[in-house]
């Protein structure tokens, strides 16, 4: 896996993946995480569909980690972190989780599914309209990053044409916010 080798100790690892849905860029998340060993990590997933469908796997053993991790899924905790934690959220709750949260808890990993919902111009549902949701992901995504700049980053969508610059539909807004968080562009 030649995007796994790309994530190395004592560097600052922030990576944009766009590729099919097939790709298996979950899967690739956890071996990530494997890989380097992060003490504190946030998986943000669009949905609670997909949050809880990724925390059934970690709880019944199909996901193993080589550190054991105390799991949190509701922002409301409080300070009681275990060594090792791993907070898989909404981008809701990840809102909540920063607000309610001034910890000197430290990031060491972020992951945001489908994050071409950050931008209305690469919208790719049926309807092109803003929602709370698309404005959530975006606050979640731009205050995470802001808060947590030194923190390794994967974020990952599903390939569509509108990321390349060649591209009939192409919005610079996107890869203007890559630059601005440091963020390399793997398609």
């Amino acid at each position: 896996m030649e995007i796994l080798n790309l994530f190395e100790a004592k560097k600052q690892n922030r990576y944009f993946l766009s590729a099919s849905t097939s790709f298996g860029k979950t899967h690739l998340v956890y071996e990530v995480i494997k890989k380097m060993k992060y003490k504190n990590i946030v998986l943000i997933f669009p949905s609670i569909a997909l949050l809880s469908e990724n925390l059934s796997k970690i709880k019944e053993g199909k996901i193993v980690f080589p550190i054991d991790y105390k799991i949190h899924t509701l922002s409301d905790i409080d300070t009681d972190y275990g060594i090792n934690n791993i907070f898989i959220f909404t981008p809701e709750r990840f809102l909540s989780f920063l607000d309610k949260n001034n910890s000197e808890l430290i990031l060491d990993f972020i992951f945001v599914d489908e994050v071409y919902k950050i931008d209305n111009g690469y919208i790719i549902d049926d309807e092109a309209k803003e929602n709370e949701r698309d404005v959530a992901y975006r606050m979640a995504i731009f205050y995470g990053l802001s808060q947590y700049s030194n923190s390794d980053i994967l974020l990952a969508g599903p390939y569509i044409e509108i990321f390349e610059k060649d591209s009939l539909g192409y919005n610079p807004s996107f890869d203007l916010f890559l630059k601005d968080f440091e963020i390399v562009k793997l398609l």
